[in-house]
Parts: structure tokens; sequence; C-alpha cells
């Protein structure tokens, strides 16, 4: 094929993928905790998430367990595609120990949440699980 034929032309030249219809895919963190603003009486620390999460995803990262009660999910705040929490400096590793945790039990209750109204349509509608199109959260 020479440089520059669309694709079109060449039907072989890609070949579909296999994969479901609207996987999710897990929230990840994607850069460390840095400090936006230092103008309280703690500092203000951003991380920023793969993305936005959805309501009911930020619903269920509330609800995990606390370290203390200084360092709790409800303590932290979201902004687009941001966690955004204050502590002094000398808490932010526990802080973002934690988050890893709140953020990977979200994950789970989420995709299970998911899961689980997939298979609730599934069975309502009494057919094929990959005819069931786009859940909605």
């Amino acid at each position: 094929m020479s440089r520059g034929t669309s694709p079109a032309l060449n039907p072989g030249m890609f070949s579909p993928v296999s994969r479901p219809r609207n996987a999710p895919q897990p929230i990840t963190i994607t850069s460390r905790a840095m400090v936006v603003d230092h103008s309280g009486a703690e500092p203000v620390w951003r991380i920023s998430l793969s993305e936005r999460p959805s309501p009911e995803w930020i619903r269920y990262f509330g609800c995990q367990p606390a370290l203390t009660s200084a360092c709790r999910p409800s303590l932290a705040s979201f902004d687009r595609a941001t966690i955004l929490f204050s502590t002094d400096e000398a808490w932010v590793g526990a802080w973002m120990e934690q988050i890893h945790r709140w953020v990977n039990a979200a994950n789970t209750a989420y995709l299970a949440a998911r899961d689980q109204r997939r298979q609730d349509l599934f069975v309502i509608r009494g057919g094929d699980p990959l005819d069931v199109g786009e859940i909605t959260t």
C-alpha cells in the first residue's frame, strides 16, 4: 500500500477489535499530590484522576472507612477529574495511601453495581447479555 492511501481503499488494513460495548474502565490516580492553595490554615492539595467520576462513583468513594477523623473521604472534594483535600504536609502520605484505597474500593463497588444492573436488565429482557445496550449510571 502506498503512502497516503486511505484505509477505506484497503479494508484489510484494520481488523475489528472485539470488546464489550461501553466497557467501563476503573478510575485511576494520574498524578502526585500538588499544592494548589496556601491561603487557608492548611494547604489545599490536588490529585488528578484518569477521568471525571460519576455522581454514583463519588457516593461509593464517600462511603469508605476513614483512617482518622482528620483523614476521611468526606473531607475530600471533587472538581472535574481531580480530588481536592486540605491537610498539613506531614499527612499527605497518609492521605495518598487512603485515597488509593478509597478509589480502588469505589471502582469495585461501582463496577459491581453496574454489573448487577446489567444482570437485572438481562433477566427482565430474557435475552443475550450483549444485547442489553447501554446502561446509564
